[in-house]
């Protein structure tokens, strides 16, 4: 049996390969990561993203705050994660809260004066292995010495300390999620560590 090629044929067949490699390009394109550096600021009216995150691994708040305005760009590494007991010997004897402990590095990688409100113990909720939340609220007077204690940041800024984020008594925090608004809604970043 002898198949006789036309013109016709090739062009077909130029056609479907030249239109599988711009689906290929697409698609590959739909599948790449942002990594950890937005192209723009968050706001209230842009999509929140979850980004799953390693302990001491950089990522960026980068968001416009809805109240005064000011757009923050803050490199944040945690690192160091343990369960305490207790922030001081003093709390461990009217305490019924657990913390999870949790060194914290932030620097200014923006041109202007970063918010305070960028990392606090509450941008953080505590999971159990089941997807329970197992945060809870501690009221403390003051910071402790090596604390990391949310503060402004000029440019090139840097601050650092131990965080202690308060969970139910007794439990177990399979992970803990970074929302980089304290607001929580749908146009939150979430940055989930696994413990």
């Amino acid at each position: 049996m002898i198949t006789i090629s036309t013109g016709v044929d090739r062009r077909y067949e130029k056609m479907m390969i030249f239109t599988c490699m711009i689906v290929i390009v697409i698609l590959a394109g739909c599948g790449s990561k942002s990594g950890d550096k937005a192209a723009g600021p968050a706001t209230m009216k842009t999509e929140g993203k979850i980004y799953e995150q390693d302990f001491g691994s950089k990522f960026e708040y980068y968001r416009t705050n809805a109240v005064n305005k000011v757009t923050s760009r803050v490199a944040i590494t945690l690192s160091a994660p343990e369960v305490v007991k207790e922030r001081t010997d003093e709390e461990a004897k009217n305490s019924d809260t657990d913390y999870v402990k949790v060194f914290v590095k932030a620097e200014n990688v923006g041109d202007g004066n970063s918010t305070d409100m960028a990392i606090r113990w509450s941008s953080f909720k505590a999971y159990d292995a089941n997807g329970k939340e197992i945060s809870t609220f501690s009221y403390t007077e003051g910071y402790l010495e090596d604390e990391f204690e949310p503060v402004e940041l000029r440019p090139g800024g840097k601050n650092e300390g131990f965080m202690y984020i308060p969970i139910l008594e007794g439990e177990i925090p399979a992970e803990i999620i970074y929302f980089d608004s304290t607001l929580k809604g749908a146009y939150t970043n979430q940055f989930v560590f696994k413990l």
